[in-house]
């Protein structure tokens, strides 16, 4: 009723200002993650307060973004280089790009051609991981640093991002790319309730 919506709106626009509000017009120089780096949850917001002016804002930072860490081979700088966990975390990071890019193209937005290439390129190396993970592992990382890498048998995830759960709806609705079956991410994205890497189902 109205005076729950008072509530709720006022605590959501004290949490945007807090939380979401400093990080506007920031683009990171490298990785992506989860919820499109605090993209999707900017959106949201632009949503509850039908602000199309911060929506347009976000989508222009969120793709500057993208086409800054992802290289136009498809490799996402970062996230394609963590050693034993390499899959894991390009297919997590996609799975976030693809969707934020799923949402900026509800409000509207066109996708950029150069930035479409390297998603569709980028889909097409969860594939190869998947396929061969030795030549999707053959690509030299060529960025500034990269601290976070592991490489220790123990801490492998050789399979794609199992909280990715709809990763192959989106690269179909996305990119027009069929992916490969996983039986491990399949298996073990059964067990999960809800993407915690975008925060929606996508089917």
């Amino acid at each position: 009723d109205e005076k729950q919506f008072k509530i709720v709106d006022k605590y959501i626009k004290r949490m945007y200002k807090k939380f979401l509000k400093p990080t506007e017009g920031k683009v990171k120089e490298r990785g992506f993650y989860q919820n499109a780096d605090g993209g999707i949850p900017i959106l949201l917001y632009a949503s509850w307060t039908k602000n199309k002016k911060l929506a347009a804002k976000e989508i222009n930072t969120r793709f500057k973004q993208i086409d800054k860490v992802y290289y136009k081979d498809g490799y996402i700088n970062n996230n394609s280089f963590r050693g034993v966990r390499a899959q894991w975390y390009h297919s997590y990071g996609h799975n976030s790009a693809l969707g934020y890019v799923y949402l900026a193209q509800l409000w509207g937005a066109e996708i950029p051609k150069k930035l479409m290439n390297k998603l569709v390129k980028a889909s097409e190396l969860v594939n190869l991981a998947i396929e061969d993970r030795e030549a999707f592992l053959s690509r030299k990382f060529t960025g500034k640093y990269n601290s976070n890498v592991s490489t220790n048998p123990a801490d492998a995830r050789w399979h794609t991002h199992q909280d990715s759960i709809a990763v192959d709806t989106l690269m179909k609705i996305v990119t027009d790319v069929d992916m490969t079956y996983d039986p491990i991410w399949n298996s073990k994205r059964n067990t999960i309730g809800i993407d915690d890497t975008i925060s929606f189902n996508p089917n």
